[in-house]
This record gives structure tokens, sequence and C-alpha cells, in this order.
């Protein structure tokens, strides 16, 4: 009785150690696979060691990335350092030009008209798309030039307004922004700013001129009275709270954070003509490569997940591109580009306004501004 018992308790100890060892039958093991974290699995994450350096605009977009995005990258890419080089978008890309020779930047993080100005410089190098799996899951006007990388969010550029100064009068078009009661209390953007292309084919548009000819936009645009030209929200907010701003042309973003979190008195609106889309578009700059390359192209698949583009609007107020991506009501209301409001919204052909930006900046530095320093 004992024998056997001990006989038993050998044959277990046996198999244990053969389960443990790996050469147990095939019938009593089952291989797990892989546990992937964005995407990859841990038999192809990255042994790359060092820094990766991302050129990005600063304030939300590098904080989504430090809360949102690096933690989990790092379980990936364990070794690798996210840097950060940050800055306005223009100040970026004459930075990128300059180091084209010898290029610190690894990720170029760009509206997709200056992706196209940074492409005809030669500044990029086509990804490999096997290490980015999660951009077939995007919609094509996510991805201009699919072998240059992707569009990972989304946000419309449009107007802003005080509710109580246009009480049961509010503006529903892009022509409002003529209106003789607020001459001299609207906020524009900058002539340098990324979306003044977008704005001068509004202008266009309205004034019965066309992308084509834009002189009619230009010469109307010169027109208006602004109290200011900013870059960035944070620029115009202390004009808005004096009270000597009633309308602002800017992004669904920034003017519903600035009600949603610090409660302005504000509203956004999709003129009757539509609101422009915008994606933030991600690219690999020339000379990042083998095992940085790899690194680089991970941190864009991380992006493109439905976890991190589920983040996006409680991260950035900026809404995801991937459209299997269902959020609260809460964000169909504040995001231009998510459900019910998408059907509004327009992408023009950021080639063609990168090939055409350096001769309208001529136009506005001409015309436009001489009539605003009036």
């Amino acid at each position: 009785m004992v024998t056997r018992f001990l006989k038993r308790i050998f044959l277990a100890i046996i198999l244990v150690s053969m389960f443990l060892a790996g050469c147990g039958p095939a019938s009593d093991v089952t291989e797990e696979a892989p546990t992937a974290v964005g995407g990859v699995s841990e038999e192809t994450a990255c042994d790359y060691k060092g820094d990766l350096v991302i050129s990005t605009y600063g304030g939300t977009s590098e904080e989504f990335s430090r809360n949102y995005v690096v933690p989990s990258y790092n379980e990936i890419c364990p070794d690798v350092t996210v840097v950060y080089d940050v800055g306005g978008m223009s100040a970026r890309l004459t930075k990128l030009i300059a180091q084209k020779d010898n290029p610190e930047v690894n990720l170029f993080h760009s509206t997709p008209e200056a992706f196209y100005q940074a492409l005809n410089e030669g500044l990029l190098v086509e990804i490999d798309q096997s290490n980015i799996p999660e951009m077939a899951n995007i919609p094509d006007w996510a991805k201009p030039e699919p072998q240059y990388g992707a569009g990972v969010n989304s946000y419309a550029y449009s107007l802003g307004y005080d509710p109580e100064f246009f009480g049961d009068d509010p503006p529903t078009s892009w022509l409002d922004l003529w209106r003789s009661e607020v001459q001299g209390k609207v906020i524009l953007p900058a002539i340098g700013h990324s979306m003044m292309t977008d704005f001068i084919i509004a202008a266009a548009e309205t004034h019965g001129g066309s992308m084509n000819d834009v002189m009619p936009g230009i010469n109307a645009i010169a027109e208006l009275k602004p109290v200011s030209q900013t870059f960035f929200y944070t620029d115009w907010i202390p004009i808005w709270e004096s009270g000597d701003a009633v309308m602002v042309v800017d992004f669904d973003i920034y003017i519903n954070r600035y009600k949603d979190e610090q409660g302005g008195n504000i509203e956004f609106v999709i003129p009757e003509e539509g609101a422009f889309g915008l994606i933030g578009h991600w690219s690999v700059v020339k000379g990042t490569e083998g095992k940085l390359k790899f690194a680089a192209e991970t941190y864009i698949n991380l992006l493109l997940t439905k976890e991190v583009q589920a983040d996006n609007p409680e991260g950035s107020y900026i809404a995801p591109v991937r459209p299997d991506i269902t959020l609260s009501e809460k964000w169909d209301e504040l995001l231009a580009t998510y459900g019910s409001s998408l059907d509004q919204v327009r992408w023009t052909d950021p080639k063609f306004k990168a090939d055409n930006r350096a001769e309208w900046t001529e136009l506005m530095n001409q015309i436009v501004a001489p009539a605003w320093g009036e």
C-alpha cells in the first residue's frame, strides 16, 4: 500500500518536472500567445536602448504623451527614453529643415500641410507598415500618404462666439465675421498660423472666389478689424475674459476646453459652409534607422490602438480617428470631428495648401498686414 502510494508520488513529481521544463506531453501543455501591449507582442518588442526624440507641440500634446502614451510604450520599449522637442508648427519645421544633414529628431508630429512640406524637403523616410498594423483600422482621410505615416487624432477649425453678446442671433456662417457690430472685437489667426490657408479659403469661397482664386478672400480679410491675431488659445483667453472680444477663429479643442474646464463664456459653432478638419499627423524623420526606427514606428502604432484612441478626449479634448471608438454623449457634443458632426467637417487638400502657402503668405503680408495695422 505504502509502496504504491510512493510510486504515485514519484510519478507525479516526474510529470510536474517535465511540465515545468516544457517537456510534458503535447496533450497536457497549452502554449500561451505572447502577451501583447499596444498591438506589439513581447516577442517583437523593441530592444533599442537610448532616446527617441519627438518633435511635437507643447501643452496638451506633450502632456498627453507623458500621461497616456509613454507608460504603455515603455512596457514595449523599456530601455527607450522619450525626449520632447516642443514648439509651434512653423518653428519646428524650420528647425527640422536646418538639421536636414544631421537630424536630431526621430518623430515629427505635424499638420498634414507641414507634413507635405517636410516630405518635399526630403526630410522623411518611408515607414515599414508591418510595424504599424493598427493603420489598417483608420479611415483614408487620416492617411494622406500611408507610406509616410498617419494621422492619429483629429479636430476642427471653426468659430467661437459670446452667447450673451449675440443673444437670439448667433453666428451661423463664416460671413458673420464681417458683421459691422463685431469689428474691433474679433480674434483672428496670425498670418503664420497653421490654419491661415483654410481661413483664406473660407474667406475666398464666401466672397465670390475659390481655392484657385483666393484674391477675393485676401481682400475681404483685409476689411476685417481684428482686436488681435494669435497663434495659441492661451493668447486670446485674457482678451476674451476682458470683454474685448466676442468672436474668435480657432479649433474646437481649445474653445471647448476653455468652456468646459474654465467655465469660459463661449460657444463653438460649425458654420453652414462647414468647419475645416485637421489631423495630427506622425511621420518618421530620415536618418532614423534600424532598431531606433522600429522604436519610432512602435510609438505610432501605439497611438492608433483602441486604448490610446479612446483616451484622446479625456487627455486632450481631441477626437480619435478610429471609427470603432465609442465615446460618451458629452464627447459627441464637444468633438466636432466625431459622431454626429463629423459630416459637417471638410478636409481640404494639404498638398495643395503646402504648394500655395508661400504665395498666399506674401499676399497677406502685402495686402492684409498693412490694413490690419491702420
